[in-house]
C-alpha cells in the first residue's frame, strides 16, 4: 500500500491506522480529515483505515476539520 496521503506526515501507515481505529485518540480527527482530503477511493477509506460506524458518528466533526484547511477548500462538495 502506497502511503501517499501520509506523504508529508512523519508518521508511518501503520501508526496512522492505528489512530484511526481509536475515535478518541486527539489526532483522530485530523488524520481523517486528512485521508478524506486526499483519498477518492470509499473501498479503500472505509476498508483499510476508518470503520463506517466510527465515520459515522464523527463526521460532522471531520467534515468540520477539513473545512479549517483551506487547501482543500475547492475540493469539500459537501
Amino acid at each position: 500500500m502506497k502511503r501517499d496521503w501520509l506523504w508529508d506526515k512523519s508518521i508511518s501507515e501503520g501508526r496512522a491506522r492505528r489512530i484511526l481505529t481509536y475515535p478518541g485518540h486527539k489526532r483522530f480527527l485530523s488524520l481523517a480529515a486528512l485521508l478524506l482530503a486526499r483519498k477518492n477511493v470509499p473501498k479503500e477509506v472505509f476498508g483499510r483505515y476508518i470503520k463506517r460506524l466510527d465515520f459515522c458518528r464523527n463526521w460532522p466533526k471531520i467534515k468540520r476539520q477539513m473545512r479549517r484547511d483551506k487547501w482543500n477548500e475547492p475540493r469539500i462538495e459537501y
